[in-house]
């Protein structure tokens, strides 16, 4: 569905609507949902959005867990036309508050738990103004409405003219989603509402996806590689959605035969994990047919029996990028497919911009009509990246003569732990406010569970006291969430490697960090 207007986000919907409306879509905590049924309740939303003023203009932040609720609401924001501006529940109040001022998003949806841990505690010039909506029940509001606090939105149930979708202009951006860059500061992604349908339809074709079988989503909503490469694969296959509130190790196998799936997601953290259970005779007979994941998994695949489909996607892309179609026979070492969707081009380039040999390492280059729109507020960033249609994605790979796409590593400063980028340069600027703090360097090291960990190269001023202990709290002090704190600190007294630039070689600084030689700051997670 490449191509047209046909492609946006609320006639996508409205379409599979219409084709199978009876066909269950959503089964989460104990109910399940046709896509008719699905289709009431998320217009009755859009409805009571529209009356307190979200319109196509609109900028609406998103802070929830994984419920039915939240999936509504994204339905909603189809039918409205306007931008959800997905927030990480977990975020630290600074980090939220960043989002939130960076975006310009007037209005909040979240439930009472996001009120709980976030309303009451974003700076009052963030908070100041703001609409929150209760994502749950619209018509109860949150909290009070004390002068300086945020502010409920007034009772919404009945009010409002039918909602009718927006014109259906592919460009018109549907998401807003902050990502960790090669800079400190998270970008502002801009997706237009024909990349989710894009993406959906060609990943649907990809992974095999029937209207028989059903996805099982552990991934939080908002994450691109779940509404893209899972949500609307569902809709694109007329597909059911199996929503678990959260990932659990121990029920997942439960869940997965209890609800019938036949396909997930699983980044390669998550099959670490689930590799740890010790084995059991029923491991082969779980209905799971395929995973897609970021690396080829044989040990799982042979234990659990499912197939494993390499793939390789990005914020900046829609979530597109490449994918091993299901039933293809080989799985080399570092292979992540073909062009995602078949449409796309994807070619290696050297660093003037030559186009590498086959076999030749070089950076991705990505083109298709609906990657991102660009960073938002940022053209200079957007122009380093975005060129004639092409991204330019930071990553390595190469190319064979049949066209097959291979990932070679990462040329941004990004750290890849547990599905998430940590930016180098973000924790690196929350150490090096430390007073006891001359310079720091933070690196990623290889982690058979989490992919990789950060390790930070601390160098101390001269009579500088620090102890290592010290540094998570001082992280958190800066506002870094949990999940981006070291999990490694190395204090140094003598400055790090320079190029001749003057610059931090971080090459050659890989060799300083060793685990071993370093205080592990947390245990492992398990």
């Amino acid at each position: 569905m490449t191509g047209s207007g046909a492609s946006a986000a609320a006639a996508f919907w409205s379409a599979r609507c219409r084709r199978t409306p009876d066909a269950p879509f959503l089964y989460s905590e104990g109910s399940r949902w046709t896509y008719a049924q699905f289709d009431e309740w998320s217009g009755e939303l859009a409805r009571d959005l529209r009356a307190a003023g979200i319109g196509p203009d609109s900028r609406l932040a998103v802070i929830l867990t994984n419920t039915p609720a939240h999936l509504r609401l994204l339905i909603a924001v189809f039918k409205l036309g306007c931008t959800a501006v997905p927030i990480n529940p977990d975020s630290t109040p600074q980090e939220a508050g960043f989002v939130l001022r960076a975006s310009g998003a007037r209005a909040v949806a979240t439930d009472a738990g996001g009120w709980a841990r976030l309303g009451r505690l974003l700076p009052g010039t963030t908070a100041a103004g703001l609409t929150w909506i209760n994502a749950e029940d619209p018509a109860a509001g949150l909290g009070d409405a004390a002068v300086g606090s945020p502010r409920a939105a007034a009772p919404l149930a009945g009010a409002g003219p039918a909602c009718a979708p927006p014109d259906s202009d592919p460009l018109r951006p549907l998401f807003l989603m902050y990502t960790s860059g090669s800079s400190g500061t998270p970008k502002g992604v801009l997706l237009p509402p024909a990349g989710f349908a894009t993406t959906g339809t060609a990943s649907a074709g990809r992974m095999g996806l029937t209207a028989d079988d059903r996805i099982i989503c552990v991934l939080p909503l908002f994450h691109v590689g779940t509404t893209h490469l899972q949500v609307a694969a569902v809709i694109a296959a007329g597909a059911g959605l199996i929503l678990p509130r959260r990932f659990s190790a121990r029920r997942f196998w439960d869940q997965v035969r209890q609800s019938g799936a036949t396909h997930a997601v699983l980044p390669s953290v998550i099959v670490s994990i689930l590799m740890t259970a010790s084995p059991r005779p029923s491991d082969p007979g779980s209905g799971l047919r395929t995973i897609a994941t970021d690396r080829w998994p044989a040990r799982f695949c042979r234990r659990f029996g499912v197939e494993a489909l390499p793939v390789w996607a990005m914020t900046e892309l829609s979530a597109m990028g490449t994918m091993t179609p299901a039933g293809h026979p080989d799985r080399p070492a570092g292979l992540i497919g073909r062009p995602l969707p078949a449409d796309a081009q994807v070619e290696a380039r050297r660093a003037d911009g030559s186009a590498a040999a086959a076999g030749e390492t070089g950076e991705i280059w990505f083109r298709h009509p609906y990657v991102m729109l660009g960073y938002d507020g940022d053209p200079q960033a957007t122009a380093a990246v975005l060129a004639d249609g092409w991204v330019r994605t930071g990553d390595l790979g190469h190319l064979d003569r049949d066209g097959w796409v291979y990932f070679d590593g990462r040329v941004k400063n990004i750290i890849k732990r547990s599905g998430e980028n940590i930016s180098a340069e973000e924790v690196e600027s929350a150490l090096r406010a430390h007073p006891a703090v001359r310079d720091c360097l933070v690196l990623g090291v290889p982690d058979p569970i989490r992919t990789e960990e950060a390790l930070a190269l601390v160098v101390l001023v001269p009579g500088g006291s620090l102890a290592a202990s010290e540094l998570p709290g001082w992280c958190a002090h800066r506002g870094l969430a949990a999940w981006k704190v070291p999990r490694y600190a190395r204090l140094l007294t003598e400055p790090l490697p320079q190029l001749a630039s003057g610059k931090v070689d971080r090459r050659g600084a890989a060799g300083l960090a060793d685990p071993a030689l370093a205080v592990d700051l947390r245990p492992p997670v398990t």
